[in-house]
């Protein structure tokens, strides 16, 4: 009996292997894509090969706590006896950096996955041989292989396990659903600097200046523009009491300064520290004691996972610091009265929200989006006790909280979102349709996302696939519109599958709200599209495999992950895990007296304030307003704030 380990070949393409499986044998395949019609596996069976799935053998309860070690990991590698060995005085490179290393290496990952093949081998013990296509870099993400060193863990677990695990070369491998490209930092930040040259930012920097010069006593408000919110700072611009400076240019009534265009080196003291920490990591990867604390199903992942943290920080750490300094000379250069950001990772904003810890400088954050899920992974953006958090509905107020003590308090403040005042043309121009086009959108990000539901891209592309080739032979038209930063191959790889390559078409269209218009009805995954979709007045469902193979709409209601509109129970709603009510559902889109056709008029108006904001229509306003009050002491009509994390 020989074992394989297939974590990209897909189970059609078996027999291609270099050294393929035989009668007696048995295939473990980590992917639904390896196997999306089932065909396959039923193949390999009427020739006596075993096929199990690796969900099977490690569940998504071995995910969950898998998932704990990993994120713990991330908490603390840069902690030594309860010292950051990372400070550099102001800022934490470690907890500055958790996100990217999120998503470079994924820890939760890595571990899910050594204990899935950890599982696999000891229920089939007495094997002649093992095999796996496991790849360095390259799975369901596709980064950098020393970030992500997958084969290196399944070898890993094999050695634990007294095996020699043969490697073979992956056929037809399945694409990655998220790609990484590699980061070059100086690079990055040498285009930047250059790009500060071009004469637009170079009229921009000088205007900063003279405007600074004619208003001295007008306080600066510095704002990093996420989506939809140049409609903020244009208000502000308009009303005249801030000196409105921005990351971006072309907003009317703003100036525009950007710190990569900023001429700066690092500290000595930033050097110094980050010669001694990479020391330190050196010592881990070389120790065997540092395996003791992130020990998963009896094997030692500790000295594996401080080496991915070695090899990202030596190509990345040295031009961060140059970022890091950057964002201190901006700070001094554009000498802001308060900050805005729309997120905060290792850049800029997570730099400035480091900083200012302990300045009392106003700082306020609002989500890049309207998202449906709660953070999985720790960051510089929550648990911060010193920054407003401006929230889109009373009942996403658990989005700031990460792992934050529930005795420490954060100030929280229903105002909505901008994307809503964004959709409000679109919203005017809807018609009345019942209609057979179906928008379908994209999975959309995963690096982030606990690593069971990270598997579930598959699920949710296969099984809306399957419901699809009913519908097109009923007469709809479908487009799938991606996520612009993932790749298509995924898709396309799934679609052939079903014979449905040529039937969908991609759409291009360069915004949302302009898509919106050639379609009926929506699909959605965890995305801010959904309420967008809603909002604008779209029959729009939500859709989520069941992943966890719980049954029943409590998969969504109880996943751990998810907030908002996803967890009402009170409501009846369109969201669902199950394919066969999707279908019913799209299909139910045609009657315009169907819960599907009446719920976006019903969550546009009572039901806006628990989602989207109080006033969703003039978001744009309700943010200046209350920006306004609170930098200047306007005394207006009190704030609606949540304490300690409730709406």
């Amino acid at each position: 009996m020989n074992l394989y380990f297939l974590i990209s070949t897909p189970l059609a393409d078996a027999y291609r292997l270099s050294i393929p499986p035989g009668c007696g044998d048995v295939v473990c395949y980590l992917r639904r894509g390896q196997n999306p019609t089932d065909e396959a596996a039923a193949r390999l069976h009427r020739d006596g090969i075993t096929v199990v799935f690796a969900d099977d053998v490690a569940d998504w309860k071995a995910a969950a706590a898998a998932d704990a070690v990993g994120a713990r990991f991330l908490k603390e590698w840069f902690v030594d006896a309860g010292t950051d060995f990372s400070d550099l005085g102001d800022l934490s490179l470690g907890w500055s950096y958790s996100m990217e290393f999120a998503r470079q290496i994924n820890p939760r990952l890595l571990i899910r996955t050594g204990e899935a093949f950890r599982r696999f081998v000891e229920t089939h013990r007495g094997a002649n041989a093992v095999y796996s296509d496991a790849e360095d870099g390259r799975h369901i993400f596709q980064v950098e292989p020393s970030y992500h060193p997958l084969a290196r863990i399944v070898a890993h677990v094999g050695g634990h396990l007294g095996l020699s695990v043969r490697f073979i070369a992956p056929v037809n491998a399945l694409p990655a659903a998220f790609r990484r490209p590699p980061m070059n930092r100086l690079l990055a930040s040498v285009r930047t600097f250059i790009g500060g040259f071009r004469p637009a930012w170079w009229r921009a920097r000088k205007a900063f200046e003279r405007n600074r010069r004619r208003a001295p006593e007008k306080p600066v408000f510095y704002m990093f523009v996420g989506r939809a919110q140049h409609l903020i700072a244009e208000k502000l611009a308009e009303r005249g009491n801030f000196h409105v400076v921005c990351d971006r240019l072309g907003i009317a009534g703003t100036d525009a300064v950007r710190s990569g265009h900023l001429f700066t080196l690092p500290r000595f003291r930033d050097i110094r520290v980050v010669f001694n920490l990479l020391r330190e990591l050196e010592q881990r990867v070389a120790t065997a004691a540092f395996d003791a604390g992130y020990v998963f199903g009896g094997v030692d992942y500790g000295r594996m996972l401080y080496r991915c943290i070695l090899e990202t920080l030596r190509w990345q750490v040295w031009p961060f610091l140059i970022v890091v300094a950057q964002t201190r000379k901006l700070q001094e250069v554009t000498g802001p009265s308060a900050l805005f950001v729309n997120g905060a990772g290792n850049e800029p904003m997570g730099n400035l929200i480091a900083f200012n810890r302990h300045s009392g400088l106003p700082i306020y954050l609002m989500p890049h989006g309207m998202d449906l899920q709660k953070f999985a992974y720790f960051m510089p953006a929550v648990d911060n006790t010193h920054v407003t958090y401006l929230a889109y509905g009373k009942e996403h107020s658990d989005y700031f909280r990460a792992y934050l003590d529930e005795t420490q308090e954060t100030r929280q403040v229903l105002v909505g979102n901008p994307l809503t005042a964004l959709m409000n043309g679109t919203r005017r121009r809807r018609v009345a349709s019942r209609g057979k086009r179906l928008l379908v959108m994209s999975f959309g990000h995963l690096e982030f996302w606990n690593s069971a539901r990270v598997y579930a891209v598959d699920q949710y592309y296969i099984e809306i696939f399957d419901v699809l080739r009913g519908l097109l032979e009923q007469g709809w038209t479908v487009g799938i519109r991606p996520h612009p930063s993932h790749p298509r191959d995924l898709e396309n790889r799934l679609a052939a599958a079903f014979g449905l390559d040529r039937s969908i078409r991609w759409d291009d269209t360069p915004t949302f709200e302009e898509a919106l218009g050639a379609y009926d009805v929506v699909v959605c995954s965890a995305s801010t599209t959904f309420y967008q979709s809603l909002y604008a007045g779209w029959p729009t469902i939500f859709y989520e495999p069941d992943y966890r193979k719980i049954g029943g709409i409590e998969g969504i209601e109880n996943d751990p992950m998810f907030t908002g509109l996803l967890t009402a129970r009170d409501l009846k709603r369109p969201v669902t895990n199950d394919p066969g009510t999707l279908r019913r559902m799209i299909l139910d889109s045609l009657d315009p007296e169907s819960m599907v056709a009446t719920f976006p008029r019903r969550f546009a108006g009572e039901l806006a304030p628990r989602f989207i904001g109080p006033d969703p229509e003039r978001a744009d306003e309700l943010i200046a307003d209350f920006l306004e009050r609170d930098i200047l002491g306007l005394a207006q009509a009190p704030v609606v704030r949540a304490e300690k994390g409730a709406a």
